[in-house]
């Protein structure tokens, strides 16, 4: 009998160790965790872009009704997918809710066609705008935006809340090539870390 004794005791304390380890785990478990929240809104009406039509632009515009804001490195990005013989024709601009405005492409000797790219802060210097390349009209299947392009500019020409109406803003400078806009994507992101919840009661 006295041989039980011992076993006994250490039952009581691998019981009690076990007790503190699950209490533990939900204190952790109960720690909150942040993320920044991304938000895309995409616009995939085909849209003609008329051959020499500067100054005058067509556009497609993104609502968006959500509150937080932007401003800052990495916030706010555009994608695009356009079919053009001389993409170098083009002007491209976004417009924030406020009315100003970020050039995302300016009018250039670039004799290149078509632009399935996403501008956005986030440099790539291997992947300038002009990459002496055609960009596939059909390459990456359902990836529409294929290349990353660096637009400074996207992180000071807007900062303040989201929701409003986003244009996006294209038009062709130059006579006798021509081409159309097959989707946009607008991509934000919160600038304040976002709480998520995974307490769980124990």
């Amino acid at each position: 009998m006295k041989d039980a004794l011992p076993a006994r005791r250490v039952y009581v304390v691998t019981r009690r160790y076990l007790a503190s380890t699950l209490m533990l785990v939900a204190a952790l478990a109960c720690s909150p965790s942040y993320a920044q929240v991304l938000y895309t809104y995409d616009n995939n009406t085909s849209l003609a872009i008329p051959d020499n039509g500067c100054p005058t632009r067509v556009e497609r515009t993104f609502v968006v009704s959500e509150t937080f804001n932007v401003g800052g490195n990495g916030t706010i990005a555009v994608g695009i997918d356009l079919v053009h013989t001389y993409r170098g024709d083009l002007l491209i601009e976004l417009q924030a809710p406020n009315g100003n405005i970020a050039s995302l492409a300016g009018s250039s000797n670039d004799g290149n066609d078509n632009y399935r790219v996403m501008f956005s802060s986030n440099l790539d210097e291997g992947n300038p705008l002009n990459d002496l390349d055609v960009d596939p009209a059909a390459a990456g299947g359902n990836v529409l935006h294929r290349r990353l392009v660096g637009v400074s500019s996207l992180d000071s020409f807007y900062s303040g809340p989201a929701n409003g109406t986003w244009r996006l803003r294209i038009c062709d400078a130059v006579g006798q090539d021509t081409g159309t806009l097959n989707a946009a994507r607008l991509v934000l992101r919160d600038d304040i870390s976002t709480a998520a919840s995974i307490c769980t009661n124990y």
